[in-house]
């Protein structure tokens, strides 16, 4: 603060943050929760007899020794244990965050005030798979023997925001807050990739690519650049600290649409009521207990910024044989306009014994118009993709938010907080591109979610499993019609007319009139997204110690388990879901497994659709975080280090320590697309120390 009219300043953070990672990849033979999960029990995975210490069969093969089993393991699936060891996943992260500011302050109730910020990410990162097993394995002669892999990725983001603030107050009652400004952003990312194959020795796998060190060399890289632009103003007025009214508008641009549509105007109004400071609430015997009532409604139109540059039709590079060229890889469309949310919200807001305890509660709907979706076009037309980005639907959220939150205890030394929220939210498509005047659903992620009007956004979308026929062991299913349908498992023709008959009765062992499941007897299994959702945290107080306590739950969607499913596919080279243990056997027998027949494991369980046996409940309670802290007491501290240390504090902090749930799979809330789970990793528990140290 140089003089009372002027105040500069800045702030910068450099850091650097090294990961060791394994392969993550959902559904990847060769991941690490895939691989573990399909491995054999009763095959170890360690052998001392071979050089490796483990159990690989190279140089004659990429498989593991079967032990005592009569079939190998399958070439497909890796020795985890020796990937894990030997490939590598690592990532070096440089980061420089600076944030630099000048305010100015020419007369009394105005500040002008310009924000200049910076950030700079540096990423390298580096993959190698060994030639002896696993995805890189191989030999000079053939296979891929070894494999390497850069990438540089370089973003530079700045900001630049200049505003003014100018508050004046009309006699007593009457307050008034203006602000304008300018705000710019910009993003510059540059992306470099390189990989090799066939590795004339391991040497090169271990730290960084080298010239000529792969016979097979690949290349690839990208640049963008994009921005965006906004124009603010925003009028609050307060009479007497009692009724407020505040109306804004901002005028923004995004560099992802086209120039004549790059613009939109968005205004918003908001208005409050504070009752608590009426005379009639004051005379009244609530006053007493309840010292604050606020009501309070406001509407925004806001717009949602799209990534990428869906108005162009962009290019890439293409070989034709020996020749490299260019190709269309996508359509673009310039008739794209922003997609726009209309923001409506009611709500109150209550302090209870001079705000020792507080209370909020809103109901809101958002309604989102020129939803941008990919069209899909037919494949005669040969559009890259098969679709264009259109403005074709709009979409409802509507729900309400509550929080409570307050001292439960408050004495002299001891201290105990506690707060509570809740969230409740359903969602709707209310319109979509239309054919004729009929709505075209969309169908998306491989045919397991649908977009349709009057359903929750991308719900599931399969069969419904009406149990297993126990006088045979058949799966039975639920047509469109309502009538039943059985998978003969010895007919081995899923999709065909012959392969399922008509169930008059759900345990009937004669099979009825030949019929098929189709397309259209795919049902909405369930909403992928949480319906409900919130947190509950408590802050416990004693003298210099402190702890705290955060409890996050979610619920009211459901998870399609891919995994589960895919657990059951094969039994002659892959291990098996518990599950298998109760399939049927016998006529008579209840389960909800059907029987197994040779080869006939993908088409029992349907693989690669949905089926409402594999839908599971997303619930779940989970312990996020705790935080125990102790701060040394100042006048102690001030005399051991004779005031050069002001302050000092000691944490250790947990998180993700526990989670309740009745979901089979490894985590309900690490859920990789659209309620989908398919091997994917569980989220990391992490254990940290340290200290906070102020001059």
């Amino acid at each position: 603060e140089a003089n009372k009219y002027l105040k500069v300043g800045n702030n910068i953070t450099i850091s650097r943050q090294d990961d060791g990672d394994q392969n993550n990849g959902t559904n990847a033979l060769s991941g690490a929760i895939s691989s573990t999960l399909r491995l054999l029990p009763n095959v170890s995975p360690f052998n001392a007899n071979h050089p490796t210490g483990y159990n690989i069969n190279w140089p004659s093969g990429n498989s593991m020794n079967p032990g005592a089993n009569t079939t190998s393991v399958d070439d497909n699936f890796t020795n985890a244990a020796f990937t894990l060891r030997n490939n590598q996943y690592r990532s070096d992260k440089y980061r420089i965050i600076n944030n630099s500011f000048i305010e100015i302050s020419p007369i009394q109730g105005l500040k002008l005030r310009s924000v200049f910020s910076a950030d700079m990410l540096s990423d390298y990162s580096f993959q190698s798979w060994t030639n002896l097993h696993g995805d890189g394995y191989g030999t000079s002669t053939g296979g891929t023997n070894g494999y390497i892999y850069n990438e540089n990725q370089n973003r530079l983001r700045y900001t630049w925001q200049n505003y003014l603030n100018y508050n004046l107050s009309l006699g007593k009652n009457h307050n008034i807050y203006l602000t304008a400004g300018h705000e710019v952003q910009r993003d510059n990312y540059k992306w470099h990739s390189t990989s090799g194959s066939n590795i004339s020795d391991m040497f090169f796998i271990k730290e960084n690519f080298i010239t000529g060190s792969a016979a097979i060399q690949t290349t690839g890289g990208s640049m963008t650049q994009s921005g965006f632009e906004s124009l603010f103003g925003r009028f609050n007025y307060d009479f007497n600290n009692k009724y407020f009214v505040q109306a804004s508008i901002r005028r923004d641009g995004q560099s992802s649409l086209a120039p004549e549509k790059r613009y939109g105007v968005f205004p918003g109004f908001s208005a409050g009521w504070r009752v608590s400071q009426e005379g009639f609430w004051a005379n009244s015997g609530l006053s007493q207990y309840i010292n604050e009532v606020k009501v309070k409604a406001s509407y925004a139109r806001v717009g949602n910024t799209l990534s990428g540059f869906p108005y162009l039709s962009t290019y890439g590079a293409r070989p034709y044989g020996n020749i490299s060229g260019i190709a269309v890889s996508a359509i673009g469309n310039s008739d794209l306009q922003w997609e726009t949310s209309n923001k409506y919200d009611v709500g109150i807001d209550v302090g209870i014994l001079n705000n020792r305890f507080n209370l909020t509660a809103d109901y809101f709907i958002n309604d989102v118009d020129n939803l941008v979706l990919g069209v899909p076009t037919p494949l005669s037309a040969g559009v890259p993709g098969n679709s264009i980005s259109q403005n074709i639907g709009s979409l409802r959220n509507k729900g309400i938010e509550l929080s409570i939150g307050g001292d439960i205890i408050r004495s002299k030394d001891f201290t105990w907080n506690a707060n509570f929220n809740y969230s409740n939210i359903k969602n709707q498509i209310t319109a979509l591109y239309s054919i004729g005047g009929t709505a075209v659903p969309y169908i998306q992620n491989g045919g397991y979610n649908l977009i349709e009007v009057g359903q929750p956004i991308n719900v599931i979308h399969g069969y419904q499993f009406s149990g297993v026929n126990s006088a045979n062991g058949n799966p039975v299913y639920l047509k469109a019609d309502g009538t039943l349908a059985q998978l003969n498992i010895s007919n081995g023709a899923p999709f065909s007319i012959g392969g399922y008959y008509i169930a008059s009765g759900q345990n009937e062992g004669t099979l009825g009139a030949q019929t098929s499941l189709t397309f259209n007897d795919r049902a909405r299994l369930g909403n992928p997204t949480p319906v409900w959702f919130g947190a509950f945290t408590n802050n416990f107080n004693y003298k210099g110690l402190g702890l705290e306590i955060m409890l996050r739950y979610s619920g009211g969607n459901k998870i399609f388990n891919i995994t589960r499913q895919d657990a059951l596919m094969n039994q002659s080279f892959q291990n098996n879901g518990r599950e298998i243990l109760q399939r049927w056997q016998k006529p008579g027998d209840v389960t909800s497994v059907p029987r197994l027949y040779y080869g006939q494991g993908n088409n029992i369980n349907q693989s690669q659709l949905a089926n409402s046996r594999f839908l599971e409940s997303g619930d779940y309670l989970r312990l996020q975080n705790i935080v125990l802290t102790y701060s040394v007491p100042s006048k102690a501290l001030t005399k051991a280090t004779k005031g050069f240390v002001q302050s000092l504090r000691l944490f250790a902090q947990g998180q993700n320590l526990a989670v309740w749930t009745k979901y089979s799979g490894a985590d309900p809330d690490n859920i990789s697309t659209l309620g989908l789970d398919n091997a994917v990793s569980p989220q990391i528990r992490t254990v940290s120390f340290g200290l906070n140290v102020g001059f």
